[in-house]
C-alpha cells in the first residue's frame, strides 16, 4: 500500500535494490516498513548520515517553522497583545506573560541562527565550515527551547485566570500537564547529543 508520500526521494531506478544503496541502514528500515502498509514511518524524520535526507530534513525543518511555527505563534502573540490593548490591560504581568516575551526573543535568535547557518551556504557566518560550526548551538538551543516553549503553554494554559476560568480542570490537565508531557518526552527521546559535539 503506497501512498505517494516518501520519506526519501525516490531513485531514478524503480529496482528496490538499486534504491538501497543509495540509503543508509535507517532509510531502508523506513522505506520498506512503509512498503509494508506502516505509514507512520513514513513521517518519522529519522537521524541519517545521507547528504540527500540530510537535506530532505533541512527542507522539512524549514517548512514546519516558516509556513506553521512562526506564522502561529506570531498570530497568538499579537492576538492576546491586541487584546490586552483593547482592554487597557497591562502586559507582561503574568509568568505566562514573561516566558511568552522571552520565547518570541529567542524564537527571533533561532531563526537568525539556524538560517544564518544554513542559507546561501551560510555566508551570514562566514560561510562552509565556519556556519557549520555553528549549528550545534543552534540544535543545544532548540533542545532548550522546546521545553520552555511548552512551559509557558502549561503556565498559560492550565494556570491562568483565562484558563481556569474558560477551561474545566480535567481538559486543562490533558492539554496543558500531559499533552505538554508527552510531546516532550517523545522529542527527547530521540535527542542525538553526539551529534552535537562539543
Amino acid at each position: 500500500m503506497s501512498s505517494g508520500y516518501e520519506l526519501v526521494p525516490p531513485t531514478d531506478s524503480e529496482n528496490p535494490a538499486d534504491q538501497q544503496k543509495d540509503m543508509g541502514v535507517e532509510e531502508q528500515l523506513t522505506k520498506s516498513e512503509a512498503r509494508d502498509g506502516d505509514q507512520t514511518a513514513q513521517l518519522v524524520a529519522l537521524p541519517t548520515s545521507q547528504p540527500r535526507t540530510k537535506a530532505a530534513g533541512l527542507q522539512r525543518h524549514q517548512f514546519a517553522i516558516f509556513l506553521i511555527g512562526v506564522p502561529a505563534i506570531t498570530f497568538g502573540t499579537l492576538s492576546v497583545m491586541y487584546n490586552k490593548w483593547l482592554r487597557d490591560a497591562d502586559h507582561f504581568k503574568t509568568w505566562h506573560g514573561t516566558f511568552g516575551l522571552l520565547c518570541m526573543l529567542w524564537i527571533i535568535a533561532q531563526v537568525g541562527i539556524g538560517g544564518g547557518s544554513v542559507w546561501f551556504d551560510g555566508a551570514a557566518f562566514g560561510g562552509g565550515v565556519k556556519a557549520k560550526a555553528l549549528w550545534k548551538y543552534h540544535r543545544l538551543s532548540g533542545y532548550i527551547l522546546f521545553p520552555m516553549l511548552l512551559f509557558t503553554v502549561n503556565l498559560g494554559g492550565a494556570w491562568s485566570n483565562w484558563g481556569q476560568k474558560y477551561t474545566s480542570a480535567p481538559v486543562r490537565v490533558l492539554a496543558f500537564v500531559i499533552a505538554p508531557a508527552a510531546l516532550l518526552t517523545a522529542v527527547y527521546s530521540r535527542v542525538r547529543t553526539s551529534k552535537m559535539k562539543f
